[in-house]
Order: structure tokens, then sequence, then C-alpha cells
């Protein structure tokens, strides 16, 4: 009986704590003001995405590894638009690659293949098409 009652509690208090958890995303995720319509409310590196979720997300990478993804959360689209993922490696961008943004909520990614050649700080730079950065990040490949 008593074990039945933890259970409940237990049970009540995660209930309880779900609709704070969903209330701090949406939060996280809704334009407010003074802030650009168009903005990256979640990015991370990561080894692969799998049913639109990152695995394996890190900062760091083995030189062995075969591409790196760079996931966003795209957040405020009025309009069916794009991003930029830029890649850059030393300052030099290796890679820009265009992603369509086609609801105000919206998750994507891109990845580049790495080689162990191109060991060091990495920095991809997300992008409205006209070039304004809208958000960076960086990782490192050992």
């Amino acid at each position: 009986m008593l074990a039945s009652r933890l259970l409940t509690g237990i049970t009540l208090l995660w209930l309880a704590a779900a609709p704070i958890a969903l209330a701090e995303n949406a939060a996280e995720d809704s334009v407010r003001a003074g802030e650009p319509a168009l903005r990256v409310s979640k990015m991370v590196f990561c080894a692969g995405v799998k049913s639109m979720t990152p695995v394996a997300v890190a900062d760091t990478f083995p030189s062995d590894i075969f591409s790196v993804y760079c996931f966003t959360r795209i957040v405020g689209a009025g309009d069916t638009t794009a991003v930029l993922h830029r890649w850059y490696y030393e300052d030099q961008n290796l890679a820009s690659i265009e992603l369509p943004v086609k609801s105000p909520l919206w998750r994507t990614w891109s990845s580049k293949k790495m080689t162990s050649g191109l060991r060091g700080k990495w920095k991809v730079d997300v992008t409205e098409l006209d070039g304004t950065v809208i958000h960076s990040g960086t990782f490192f490949l050992e």
C-alpha cells in the first residue's frame, strides 16, 4: 500500500512538472519583442540525426568520425524562407548549404564530411539569405 502511494505521488509530481517543461520550451521558441523574427532557438553538433532528433551530441569529435552534423531549430519564419549553414575551418568557408524553412517552428540540419587533416576548431554560422548571421556555434575535431 505504501509503495502504491509513493508511486502515485511520484506520478503526480511528474505530471505536475510536465506542463512547466512544456511552457519553458514554448517560451524558448516564441518570438520576443525586440528580437529578429527569424532566429535559432537551438543549435547542436552531433554524429547523426535520427527521427529528426540529434544523436551523440558533442562539442568535440574524434578525427576518425565520417561526418559532423549541425542541427538547428529555427523559429519565427512568417513565410517559407531559407537559411544557410556556413561551415568554416580556420576562418575559411568550406561549405555553404541552403536549407528551407517552411513553418514558424522548423528543425533542419546539414552535415560536413570530416578528414583527419582538418583537425582543430570548426565554426558554423547560421545566416539569413542576405548574409545576416543569426547564430554561430563551434566544435573541435581532435
